[in-house]
């Protein structure tokens, strides 16, 4: 988060004393009572050395100046003149939205593990005959496997060996849930914990569904997505698009509510009756319409495809 305004006291090389206003873009006023300094740098020069007209006030050259990077302040109101300008949130200081996609990685001589809870959504527990396989990304039927027959150990826990950066997707089948694919956004290359990943049966599943007045599609597929900020966490304010269309959904105290759009706590929305194939989804900022995250991944008929998104670098 930027800091806040501060002010430093100097004494200048001419009558009386004014005040140097210092703000985080390293650019420093120095104001005086009268509401015109400067037309022209040369009118500055009477004020004392390095300094330069902008906007007829005399300031500081940033060139030379040895202070905290800030914008400015109006020193009749005390406001500053970035106040249209929005305050950076913590939880995002990392976007760049023109940030692009990392280059594709080769697998590493070496592995990683990656850790995740899998748990049926009504028991809480991992569904009976739950087996994860690693999958290539261009892989979609994953018929050479990279990592095949992963299954929970004796504490729940599914703990995926996979070659260093990994950038695949998880097949995730089971008896009794929906069949379902795990993307993830990065290359994965230091051992990994992930957020736990939690199935629906078909049954529970479309009784959810029809409960909000919907009904499920056989021949479309359905998308679970989570956001995550700069520091990993699930992160509510966040809404989804999804170029395959889809019924939006997102979490509301603790349940999937379809018309929803944006996250709560729980960082999770989605889409349900989703066009089968390849699909770009990207997360938003909802408060600023801002971009924070984009994946991509593929959508099967009667599947779901869970895809973290990070946020952008």
């Amino acid at each position: 988060m930027k800091p806040p305004w501060h002010r430093v006291h100097a004494r200048l090389p001419f009558a009386g004393l004014a005040t140097i206003l210092i703000g985080p873009a390293g650019c420093s006023f120095l104001v005086t009572p009268s509401a015109v300094q400067c037309e022209d740098d040369q009118d500055c020069t009477e004020l004392g050395e390095g300094l330069v007209c902008d906007g007829n006030w005399c300031v500081v050259d940033p060139g030379t100046a040895d202070a905290e990077s800030g914008g400015t302040v109006n020193v009749e109101t005390g406001g500053s003149q970035n106040d249209d300008a929005s305050v950076e949130d913590v939880r995002w200081s990392c976007v760049d939205p023109d940030a692009m996609d990392p280059p594709p990685t080769e697998l590493g001589d070496s592995n990683i593990t990656y850790s995740i809870t899998i748990a049926d959504t009504l028991t809480q527990l991992p569904p009976p005959g739950l087996v994860v396989t690693a999958c290539n990304t261009l892989d979609r039927e994953c018929v050479a496997p990279v990592v095949d027959d992963i299954h929970p150990g004796p504490d729940g826990i599914v703990r995926a060996e996979v070659p260093i950066n990994f950038a695949g997707f998880f097949r995730v089948l089971s008896d009794s849930t929906i069949p379902a694919m795990l993307y993830i956004d990065r290359p994965l290359v230091v051992d990994t914990v992930a957020d736990a990943m939690f199935l629906i049966g078909e049954l529970p599943f479309a009784a959810l569904i029809e409960a909000e007045g919907l009904s499920v599609d056989p021949s479309l597929g359905h998308l679970l997505l989570k956001s995550f900020d700069c520091e990993s966490q699930l992160a509510p304010g966040v809404s989804f698009t999804s170029d395959r269309g889809g019924t939006p959904f997102a979490f509301a105290d603790g349940l999937p509510t379809p018309g929803e759009t944006v996250t709560d706590a729980q960082g999770a929305g989605g889409f349900i009756n989703v066009l089968p194939g390849a699909v770009i989804v990207k997360s938003w900022r909802a408060d600023l319409d801002t971009q924070v995250g984009t994946a991509s991944g593929h959508v099967r008929a009667g599947w779901f495809t869970y895809i973290d998104l990070e946020s952008i670098p």
